[in-house]
């Protein structure tokens, strides 16, 4: 793509303009499939074709990266879809037959918020029933974690772990490797259950809200989730209605207690 929208320019001759002109039109114009092409699609073009042309500085082909001057297109991340308990209680029932094996790896999801690459990588030796924790390496952020495993992950795990002849927690029937790809079963999954708009990403985005609800706070969601912002672990604390909920009825306290001490003091 990049080869044909700049075919026959040399490097010294992309410019900034031409790369905002790039922009905008790939913005506008429609995937192969006739969809909107995203922001996020068109930062990660732009992306590449930055990394190439710092490469062409760092070899003295050009003395200036042209895209250092061209601002990204701005984002909307802030989607927060979640499953409510009678939706989850849906999933699960889902995920028998051909589908079960889907089921651990969403209850990991769930109750410790691993990306699902994480889960795919995880082995055996990363976690620690001694300990009751999981360690987490090769993140997205590039900081390794450890997570704590509550009674539901612990229990998964070890009736998983006396059937494994693996490395891997979670292994592909069909290869004997571990899992690279869930989406055509458990958006099957999802369909069967009546569970719409919903992706494998947003167990995460469940973990971290009802960790909210539990009163974890910006902190503590950051070190579980691995978030490398705590403005994004802040997201998720704004979001919970329960957590608005606690912060109302604080208030409702606070003038109670305010209103007898008054009242102790006359």
């Amino acid at each position: 793509m990049l080869i044909d929208w700049f075919d026959k320019k040399r490097l010294d001759e992309i410019t900034p303009f031409s790369i905002e002109k790039f922009k905008k039109e790939r913005r506008e114009g429609k995937t192969r499939l006739g969809k909107e092409r995203s922001p996020a699609s068109v930062n990660r073009e732009i992306e590449l074709l930055s990394r190439i042309l710092t490469m062409a500085v760092d070899n003295g082909l050009i003395e200036t990266n042209p895209c250092r001057r061209v601002r990204k297109l701005r984002l909307d991340n802030r989607r927060i879809r979640y499953l409510s308990v009678e939706e989850e209680e849906r999933l699960m029932a889902a995920l028998t037959g051909r589908k079960a094996h889907l089921r651990p790896l969403v209850i990991l999801a769930i109750n410790t918020g691993m990306r699902r690459g994480e889960l795919f990588n995880l082995t055996w030796e990363k976690v620690d029933f001694t300990r009751n924790v999981i360690y987490v390496s090769n993140t997205k952020s590039g900081k390794d974690r450890v997570i704590p495993m509550n009674q539901t992950v612990r229990d998964e795990l070890i009736r998983m772990s006396e059937q494994a002849d693996s490395e891997f927690v979670f292994v592909s029937k069909r290869t004997g490797l571990n899992l690279t790809e869930t989406k055509k079963g458990f958006n099957a999954a999802c369909k069967d259950g009546g569970i719409k708009n919903f992706r494998f990403h947003d167990l995460r985005h469940t973990a971290g809200t009802r960790l909210a609800d539990a009163g974890a706070d910006a902190f503590t969601i950051k070190e579980i989730l691995g978030h490398s912002s705590i403005q994004t672990s802040a997201i998720y604390v704004h979001a919970t209605d329960e957590g608005k909920r606690r912060a109302v009825e604080a208030l409702a306290s606070y003038s109670s207690q305010k209103d007898c001490l008054k009242f102790v003091s006359n």
